[in-house]
C-alpha cells in the first residue's frame, strides 16, 4: 500500500481546539488551520472529532490528497455578527442608552442556538465531510 496524504481543515469559530483521530492516531487542529496527515493507504477510515465533552464519529473513504473538512454546525458568520452585536449592546446598556431587557433578549437570542446544539443536539455539533480532491501535476 502506498502512503497517502490527507489535508484537514476546519472553520475559524469557535476559537477552541478540535481534537480528532483517524483510526487510532490522534491529532488536534486550531481555528482556521490546514493540517497535512500521512496515512497508510486509500480506504475507509473511522474519524472521531471531539471538543470538550462533545464528540462525533463517522466513517469516510479517504484517498490521496483528500481534504477532510471539519466544521462547527453554526457558521462563522453567526459569530462574526453576534459577538460584536452583543458587545455593542452591552456598552450601550452600560451607558444607559439601551434598556437592559433589550440586551438580555439579544444575549438570549445569541446563546440559544449555541446551547441547543451543545446540549440537546450534540450529535450535529460537528460536520465532517470530504471536499474536492486537489490534483498536482508533477
Amino acid at each position: 500500500m502506498n502512503d497517502i496524504i490527507v489535508l484537514t481543515k476546519r472553520s475559524v469559530f469557535p476559537l477552541t481546539r478540535f481534537y480528532f483521530s483517524i483510526e487510532h492516531e490522534s491529532y488536534f487542529i486550531r481555528s482556521g488551520e490546514l493540517k497535512k496527515i500521512k496515512l497508510d493507504g486509500e480506504g475507509e477510515y473511522e474519524i472521531t472529532v471531539h471538543s470538550f465533552w462533545i464528540s462525533k464519529k463517522t466513517k469516510l473513504f479517504l484517498k490521496n490528497m483528500s481534504i477532510l473538512n471539519i466544521k462547527h454546525i453554526i457558521p462563522d458568520l453567526y459569530y462574526l455578527v453576534g459577538i460584536p452585536t452583543v458587545v455593542i449592546m452591552s456598552i450601550l446598556a452600560f451607558l444607559g442608552l439601551v434598556n437592559v431587557l433589550l440586551l438580555s433578549g439579544i444575549v438570549l437570542l445569541y446563546l440559544l442556538p449555541l446551547l441547543y446544539f451543545t446540549f440537546l443536539k450534540s450529535n450535529y455539533y460537528f460536520k465532517i465531510n470530504i471536499e474536492e480532491t486537489i490534483c498536482f501535476i508533477e
